[in-house]
């Protein structure tokens, strides 16, 4: 009985230190993606910018 209580608790543990890395994961890619999106903005109004100019 004791060594399926470990290995149900390791599990979860592993599960949990899995999904935290995913989680982390899923948010810097978010962040570069929202980093680049705000690049572009501000390259397209530039060339918007030199064009109206």
């Amino acid at each position: 009985m004791h060594r399926t209580r470990h290995l149900v608790a390791g599990g979860a543990a592993a599960v949990l230190v899995v999904g935290a890395v995913l989680v982390s994961m899923l948010l810097a890619v978010a962040a570069i993606t929202a980093v680049s999106v705000a690049v572009c903005a501000v390259v397209v109004r530039s060339l918007l910018k030199r064009r109206a100019a």
